[in-house]
């Protein structure tokens, strides 16, 4: 059973990202929830690496889950975003293109060179400015929600924001993409 447990946190992320559209798209929008939502994601992102690094049961299949997981929690998320007008499209489609790219050609490719697939530490980061940059919109959201800013500072910062993250998650692909340019008997770092 403790060999599952990590695969299981990280596809669990799937169900929170479906209760987190839920929750951010209903009319009588309530900031908390998606807010709980997203701090259970992220410590169930911490905890199913940590967990499975700690018990010595690191897999194959998990090094494909967790960033399918993050891959497809962020997509909820940033969909959910998109229809209620916070994130632009133009941004939606660059999130979505990155990804394109990195599970449709970098990863197949990994494969097939016989290359580590599991994530590298800029594509955490990654993961990370994506977990922090939601986390400041859903702060500012209850900020706009109770009233304490307005809508055009709302949508200002949340511009901002996805002005940093967005491209950050192209730079990250660099560090994937790199070793395909760098001689390295076969092998990652």
């Amino acid at each position: 059973m403790k060999k599952i447990i990590p695969n299981i946190l990280s596809i669990s992320r799937i169900p929170l990202g479906i209760f987190f559209f839920l929750t951010f798209l209903t009319d009588s929008f309530n900031p908390l929830l998606p807010l709980v939502i997203l701090l259970v994601s992220m410590m169930t992102d911490f905890f199913d690496g940590f967990l499975a690094r700690k018990l010595n049961i690191v897999s194959e299949p998990g090094k494909w889950l967790d960033p399918i997981s993050d891959f497809l929690f962020y997509f909820i998320v940033y969909l959910s975003f998109f229809l209620r007008e916070v994130m632009p499209l133009v941004f939606f489609i660059l999130f979505l293109t990155r990804e394109f790219i990195m599970y449709t050609i970098i990863r197949p490719l990994y494969v097939k060179n016989h290359f580590e697939v599991s994530a590298k530490l800029p594509g955490k980061i990654k993961t990370a400015f994506n977990g922090v940059g939601v986390l400041i919109i859903i702060l500012l959201s209850i900020g706009w929600k109770w009233g304490f800013i307005n809508t055009e500072l709302f949508n200002t910062c949340a511009l901002i924001i996805f002005c940093i993250v967005i491209p950050y998650s192209f730079v990250s692909l660099y560090w994937y993409i790199r070793v395909f340019f760098v001689k390295n008997n076969g092998k990652t770092s």
